[in-house]
C-alpha cells in the first residue's frame, strides 16, 4: 500500500522505514473536499492479513480493516470495505496519480485472493489516502469507514483544481 508524496510518485516501503520523519503523503480531507499535504512523526509497522483487491488491471494489497471508496453513476460515492466486494459488482472511484481533476474514471473492483502476515508501515492518522495502483492511477482508501463523511460529495467534485507541487 504506497501513499502519493509531494511529487505525485509512490513512497515505497522502503521511504518509511528510513525514518525520515518528514516524509510528506497526500490526504484527502471531506469537511474542505480537498486535497492536502501531510507529515506524520509516527508509523505503524503492522503484520496482517491482506486482501489482494484487482481495480483495473492492477492489484494491490489492503489490510483487513481498511475501507475502499467506490462509485456509482446512479448513487454516487460510498465507502465500503474489501469484505463486502467479494461475489458482487462494484466499481472503485480511481484517478491519476498527480491528482488532475479530469482524470477520475470507475474502474471494475475485485477481490483476488487474502494473504496472511504482510508487512505494512501506516502513518498514525485517521484520514483518507490516495493510494497507487501503479505508477499512474490510484485509489482512494480509509482506516475507518468513511461513508458518512463522503456522502455530499459528487464525484466530479471529489476532486477538484490544486496548485501543482512539481
Amino acid at each position: 500500500m504506497n501513499l502519493i508524496n509531494e511529487k505525485y510518485e509512490s513512497i515505497v516501503k522502503a521511504d518509511y522505514t528510513s525514518r525520515n520523519k518528514n516524509q510528506m503523503f497526500w490526504v484527502y480531507n471531506p469537511v474542505e473536499a480537498d486535497f492536502f499535504l501531510k507529515t506524520c512523526l509516527i508509523w505503524q509497522n503492522i503484520k496482517t492479513d491482506t486482501y489482494e483487491v484487482k481495480i483495473g488491471d492492477d492489484v494491490i494489497s489492503l489490510p483487513f480493516n481498511y475501507y475502499i471508496v467506490i462509485g456509482d453513476y446512479d448513487s454516487g460515492l460510498d465507502c465500503i470495505s474489501p469484505e463486502e466486494i467479494t461475489g458482487r459488482k462494484f466499481q472503485a472511484f480511481t484517478f491519476s496519480n498527480d491528482i488532475d481533476e479530469n482524470s477520475w474514471i470507475l474502474e471494475d473492483i475485485k477481490v483476488v485472493g487474502v494473504r496472511e502476515d504482510i508487512d505494512f508501515v501506516i502513518p498514525f492518522v485517521k484520514g483518507i489516502f490516495p493510494v497507487a495502483l501503479s505508477d499512474k492511477r490510484s485509489v482512494l482508501v480509509a482506516s475507518s469507514d468513511c461513508y458518512n463523511k463522503i456522502k455530499d460529495i459528487s464525484m466530479a467534485d471529489l476532486i477538484r483544481p490544486m496548485m501543482s507541487f512539481q
